[in-house]
């Protein structure tokens, strides 16, 4: 069952620092007001 997972959510290309870079806020006391919010991934072309 693993596996079929792991088969339906890899992405076909490598992700960036970029594709992260929000986590640091979000890791930071700064973080600790996001509050019920939902966080959406952005694409990117």
């Amino acid at each position: 069952m693993t596996i079929l997972r792991l088969r339906r959510e890899i992405q076909e290309r490598v992700g960036t620092p970029e594709d992260i870079a929000g986590l640091d806020l979000l890791c930071s006391r700064a973080g600790a007001y996001t509050v019920g919010e939902t966080i959406t991934q952005m694409e990117v072309s």
